[in-house]
């Protein structure tokens, strides 16, 4: 019985050390997320990051919007237009996950990857390669 207890204590704060505060993800622009965000990203995108091995800890994220990524956005946005609403509703926003290569990374400005949201298609080649150009800052700016 002892046992049980100290399981389900360990289990109730393990469970509530995960919990993602919504109201903590996208107060500010930095491409760097907070532990909030990495939570929410971890979460949210996790069929995603399995498949290559990402985790949002300590990245500079890009954020884009609609079929190839034709819009960006910053992370602000994202949760003000829908990531807080959707996280709220149980209802996932429809996100893809671009992790860059080392290559990319470079061009991009030092983004690791990019959430592109409400893309109702893949994203490769010279899509993919505009995206990761949109992000790289202009100069002087």
């Amino acid at each position: 019985m002892k046992l049980a207890i100290i399981i389900l204590t360990f289990v109730s704060h393990f469970c509530f050390g995960q919990q993602v505060l919504i109201d903590s993800c996208g107060t500010n622009d930095s491409p760097s997320l907070n532990s909030h965000e990495v939570q929410y990203f971890n979460k949210s995108l996790e069929n995603q990051r399995n498949q290559s091995g990402f985790d949002f800890r300590n990245k500079k994220i890009g954020f884009a919007y609609g079929n190839f990524g034709k819009g960006i956005i910053s992370k602000k946005e994202y949760f003000d237009k829908w990531g807080r609403d959707y996280y709220r509703s149980g209802h996932g926003v429809v996100d893809i996950l671009l992790v860059l290569t080392n290559e990319e990374k470079l061009k991009s400005g030092g983004y690791d990857a990019i959430v592109v949201s409400w893309s109702k298609t893949g994203i490769y080649g010279k899509h993919r390669d505009k995206l990761i150009e949109k992000l790289k800052p202009k100069k002087g700016s």
